[in-house]
């Protein structure tokens, strides 16, 4: 699955839900062979949706994967 369409959602025993929460986590685009591509940066997180749209059009015909990676503290 591609990077920009895997996200990470926490929520406390309290109830407080952060939505797409990056922090200290790392997406780095894979290739269809496995081979690791570039991390996804800041800046490619607040394209507009029809960019977004064309960009993971793109990522699933190349077959492309994420491997996510980072801690989280809890």
């Amino acid at each position: 699955m591609p990077c920009d369409v895997i996200s990470l959602d926490v929520e406390d025993s309290m109830g407080y839900h952060v939505v797409d929460y990056y922090g200290e986590m790392v997406k780095t685009r894979m290739s269809a062979d496995g081979e690791m591509l570039e991390p996804e940066t800041e800046a490619e997180r607040s394209v507009s949706r029809d960019e977004l749209f064309n960009r993971i059009l793109k990522e699933l015909n190349d077959g492309q994967g994420c491997r996510f990676k980072g801690f989280l503290e809890v």
